[in-house]
Parts: C-alpha cells; structure tokens; sequence
C-alpha cells in the first residue's frame, strides 16, 4: 500500500514499532496489586486497553488510589528500564519500513508518551536511533497526544499540512484526536488493543499487523 501526499511520517513507539506494550501492562498491573487490590479478569482485560492518563485515572475514579498521570509513569518507567536495556522486539517489518521510507524522502519522526531518557534507551537497544529525522516526546514537549493542540504542534513544527502527516499507532485515543486535526493515520494492531479496533478502523486508512503490507511491490528482475 503506497500513501499518498505523505512528507513526513510520525510513529508512536510502544505497541507500534517495539512489541513492548504487554510489559507496560503488566508494570500497570504490578503497581494495582502492591495497592492490595487483586482485579477481575473482567477489569484486568480492561486495563490492558488503557494508555497514558487513561490509566491514572481509571485507577483513581474505578480503585479510589490516590494517584496521577506522573506518579504512574515514575513506577512503570522505572520497571521498564531493565527491559529496555535487555532489548525489546520490533514489530513485524518497523525496521525495513523506515528504512525504505527514508530511501523516498519522507521524514521519519517519533512521538512518543514515554519520557525522553527512557525512550532513547527503548531505541537505542532496537537500534532504531539512526531510523528516525525526528524525536517527540510529550514530556520535552508539554501536552499529550489526546490532545488536538499536540498534533497542531507538531504539524507546525514539521511545516506541514495536517493531510501531509501521517500518523501510525496503536492506541485509539491518539489515533481519534490526530484524525480530529486532518492527520491521516494507520493503526497497528497490538494484543492490547483488540477490543478497540473496531473503532481505530472508522479514524484509519488500514489497520495493519506488519508494516511489510505498507513496502511497495519488489521490482521485477
């Protein structure tokens, strides 16, 4: 599948481009029992489905744990580093697909929700640092990606249309509020975002399992 109009390509990075997501859920999961509540298989599937601040506030409204956005990431990232730095696979065809788009010209850009430090060591473990023009982190920018104005950022940073960007992503939350701007988007399918997909479908050109579907046809020899 070849997009159209695309000069600059933004990626998210956990469930995206590193298979990482299923070890942030289980950091989420962690940090429920040490509060010393034990969730349903009912609320643990839900859990799954949540990224950022959804995550803080489910915890606070739905368990009444004292907790915010800040105070979580602290947790979890701490509980990522090591895994990180052990190495996280890449999904399926993230590599060859960044390298044949900057092959064409487009500009590569990472955004991320992970914290800058945390995301490089991510990165720099996949060997994925010398792949990207540009990295975002919403924690060097300020917002986060539910947010329009954070897209509308980005766009006039990149010197965009918001049709010239295209967004590829796992969480739907992202996904709504970049189509909200005019910023097309492919979504990623992810073991956590199964339940969401019916709707990513309704805000995407194509959902995907590997970015081999998006590399042009081999030239015939």
């Amino acid at each position: 599948m070849q997009i159209e109009g695309m000069k600059i390509a933004v990626f998210d990075m956990d469930g995206t481009l590193l298979d990482s997501m299923p070890y942030w859920r289980k950091m989420t999961y962690d940090y429920v029992i040490r509060q010393g509540i034990r969730p349903t298989a009912e609320e643990e599937a839900y859990l799954r489905t949540l990224s950022g601040m959804l995550v803080a506030n489910y915890l606070t409204e739905h368990y009444g744990i004292p907790t915010d956005y800040e105070t979580l990431s602290r947790d979890s990232c701490a509980g990522m580093e090591p895994v990180y730095s052990a190495g996280v696979p890449l999904k399926p065809g993230a590599r060859c697909y960044l390298e044949a788009l900057g092959r064409q010209g487009v500009c590569r850009a990472l955004a991320t929700a992970t914290p800058a430090r945390l995301a490089l060591l991510g990165l720099d473990g996949a060997d994925l640092v010398r792949c990207l023009d540009r990295i975002w982190t919403t924690d060097a920018l300020g917002g986060w990606k539910g947010e329009t104005e954070f897209f509308e950022r980005l766009c006039r940073m990149a010197g965009c249309a918001p049709r010239e960007m295209v967004l590829f992503e796992d969480s739907l939350y992202a996904i709504r509020t970049a189509a909200e701007v005019g910023v097309r988007c492919v979504g990623v399918r992810d073991a956590t975002n199964v339940r969401e997909r019916e709707e990513m479908q309704r805000h995407c050109l194509c959902l995907i399992d590997s970015f081999e579907e998006l590399m042009p046809p081999a030239a015939e020899t």
